[in-house]
Parts: C-alpha cells; structure tokens; sequence
C-alpha cells in the first residue's frame, strides 16, 4: 500500500488491499456501489466548488426528490434512465437493475444524492438525478418520473446531470473463500 501511494498522485489514495483469486475482475466481481451526487443550491457557487459539485439555484423542493429516490428503491427496468454508449452491448445487456438504499441530506447549501445498488448502467445516476432535479424545479410533475420507472421502454429521460458532482464512493465485493 506504502508503494502504490508513494507513485500515484496525492488525489488518489489506496487505504486497503488484499490479495484476492486470479478470476477476480474489478468491475464485474463488486456485489454494491455507492455513489455520490453532490449540488450546490445557492445562489452564488463558492470558488472551492467549481467544477465539484453542480450549482443551482431557485426553486428546489428536496421532499419531491426525496420521493423519487425512495421509488427507485428495490429492483427495476432502468431502461429509461441509460446512455447509449453506440455499441452492440446496449441491446443485448439486461438493464434490470436492484437500488438497495437511496439517501439525500442537506447542510447549508450542499445536497448529496446517496445511491447504493448492485450495478449501474452508463449515465445511470447522472440521468436519475437530472430528472429529479427537473422534477423539484417544477419543470415537470414527479408522475412524469415515475412513470419511467414504472414504463421503462415508453421514453427515456432526457435530463442528465453534468458529470462535475457524481462521485463514486463505494465498491463492495463478496467474501469468498477460495
């Protein structure tokens, strides 16, 4: 750990390793995600900010979010809520996908969307954030929201958030004893 950190770049850190089997692959072997949504909601965006988080400012009702981060708990068709990445991939992979907790919280102006699931698709949770955040701008209704959750392959959600606030948090892996 000492070696690895001694040649990577003071913004990224190793905190644990393990030795692990010779099938094991870093993306397709994690078992949970977390990521992280952060937005600014202010009317001016701090200079520290910029290019950290995304800012708004306005109207933003945070109880209509909060609803549209319980419903997409439990397993579901995100089909709505994908990029198309331009390959063979996006029409043979399942976009059946299971969230197993979402959180929001505030604390003077900065509001973090917490995510927690057994997989993401491309632009996943940009585009889930995009469209609550449209949502709790009262640019559209939360029925709209849920209805893509519900009928995942009648539209899609054109309201993806910039990639300046996602961050991933988390990579869970299973215990195997080998």
């Amino acid at each position: 750990m000492k070696a690895l950190n001694a040649k990577l770049p003071e913004t990224v850190r190793i905190t644990e390793c393990s030795e692990v089997s010779h099938d094991f692959h870093a993306r397709f072997s994690a078992t949970k995600k977390t990521y992280v949504y952060r937005i600014h909601h202010a009317t001016v965006h701090p200079p520290l900010e910029a290019g950290r988080a995304w800012h708004l400012y306005g109207t933003l009702d945070l109880d209509t979010i909060r609803e549209g981060l319980t419903a997409i708990n439990g397993r579901h068709d995100f089909c709505a809520f994908v990029a198309n990445r331009g390959d063979e991939s996006d029409l043979r992979d399942s976009r059946v996908r299971s969230i197993f907790e979402t959180n929001l919280t505030e604390d003077n102006g900065s509001i973090s969307l917490e995510i927690t699931g057994d997989g993401f698709l491309y632009k996943m949770v940009r585009l889930l954030t995009g469209g609550l955040v449209r949502c709790a701008q009262g640019r559209t209704s939360i029925d709209w929201f849920l209805g893509l959750l519900r009928n995942p392959k009648d539209q899609k959600c054109q309201y993806c958030a910039p990639a300046h606030g996602l961050y991933l948090k988390s990579v869970a892996y299973s215990q195997r004893n080998d």
